[in-house]
């Protein structure tokens, strides 16, 4: 009876023990801090957001020229105190950081999610983010049982404009988590002033193209605007359609666009 009491205390002090202490010999790096985006627990970033999807013929957002090429926020023919539809609004926010194991690395890791003002509750859309000497990493999604976790770089910490660097970029999508590889990536500028409805930020324009789907010859171009220690100012996402030819934008259509209304940092 003593040997079966052993066997139980023992296996119940296996599972209590911290899990970073069952990685001995497995290097373990702390994050740190990227310029463009203060990660620290408790700071949040608030957007108001517009979903122009299945209202193209109503607003027009959309653009054929295959010439178009990006010169700036205006190049996406849209005014963001003139937007004649309702808004929704959420929060993003680093709820806490986290050990993420990939290979024989245990990453400390500051950890995002979504607060949804709509249903009162987080999304439990887990992105983790490791910043490191060179850059800021995506290290997977996860939540709600499903998990994809993987290494790619998101912002290097030394910035080239329109010097392509590779990575990835996590979505959800038709409740499915998703960690693509980006077809290109790069930095558009790194002066471009935006106006917000909570004043005016000098930002850096972060262009990131993925393909939308294995079966959709299309991809999904997302512009973020971050500025310097406040973080993302701006997100906007086009559907792009390559058809009408190679090398070329061909159609694109405006699907999302997010600017933020409050900020808090620590």
């Amino acid at each position: 009876m003593k040997y079966i009491i052993s066997i139980l205390l023992l296996i119940l002090a296996i599972s209590c023990e911290d899990p970073i202490d069952n990685t001995s010999g497995i290097d373990t790096l702390s994050t740190g801090e990227h310029f463009l985006w203060p990660l620290e627990l408790g700071n949040y970033w608030g957007y108001t957001s517009y979903d122009f999807r299945g209202r193209y013929d109503e607003i027009e957002i959309c653009n054929f020229d295959t010439s178009w090429a990006y010169e700036g926020f205006h190049s996406f023919g849209v005014t963001l105190d003139s937007i004649p539809i309702e808004p929704y609004m959420y929060r993003y926010e680093v709820v806490g950081e986290e050990y993420i194991r990939i290979g024989d690395t245990v990453y400390v890791c500051h950890i995002l999610d979504t607060y949804n003002f709509t249903s009162d509750e987080y999304t439990n859309f887990n992105t983790p983010f490791w910043a490191g000497d060179d850059g800021l990493y995506n290290m997977g999604i996860y939540g709600g049982g499903d998990t994809i976790l993987s290494k790619g770089l998101y912002i290097p910490s030394n910035i080239e404009l329109d010097s392509p660097w590779g990575g990835q970029f996590p979505y959800k999508q038709h409740g499915f988590f998703h960690a693509s590889t980006v077809v290109d990536r790069r930095c558009l500028s790194k002066t471009e002033l935006l106006t917000t409805p909570i004043g005016n930020f000098e930002c850096y324009v972060i262009f990131t193209r993925i393909w939308q789907a294995e079966d959709i010859a299309g991809w999904f171009d997302y512009y973020e605007y971050y500025s310097p220690g406040v973080g993302r100012v701006c997100l906007i996402r086009l559907s792009v359609s390559p058809v009408l030819g190679p090398n070329s934008y061909g159609a694109w259509w405006l699907d999302y666009l997010s600017v933020i209304n409050e900020i808090q940092i620590n």
